[in-house]
């Protein structure tokens, strides 16, 4: 049973928005509110593997204006974790999609 949604929409004026919850469907429906649609998005739901079901931890994960969800685990993401701040790159969630 997944514990966090999420979903990135295109905003029709060439920005994304995003929206997160540590919760179900209905409760990122309620999040949304109502906000337009876009033309364009992506939507996830999140089972905790890596990490606890928090907003901060839900997909998507953001990089400027690359929205990223995934599903499965990464093995190596500890060690591409370490490696990766010396590229410069910052984490913002305990997940290992951002090592993507």
């Amino acid at each position: 049973d997944y514990d966090s949604a999420g979903l990135s929409v295109t905003d029709g004026e060439g920005g994304i928005i995003r929206v997160r919850v540590a919760g179900k469907v209905n409760e990122l429906k309620a999040a949304w509110n109502s906000r337009e649609a876009g033309s364009c998005g992506i939507a996830h739901t999140r089972w905790a593997t890596h990490g606890p079901a928090t907003e901060a931890n839900a997909h998507p994960h953001t990089a400027g204006r690359v929205h990223v969800v995934h599903n499965g685990i990464i093995e190596n993401y500890r060690s591409l974790r370490e490696a990766t701040p010396k590229a410069g790159a910052t984490f913002h969630s305990q997940t290992d999609t951002e090592v993507i």
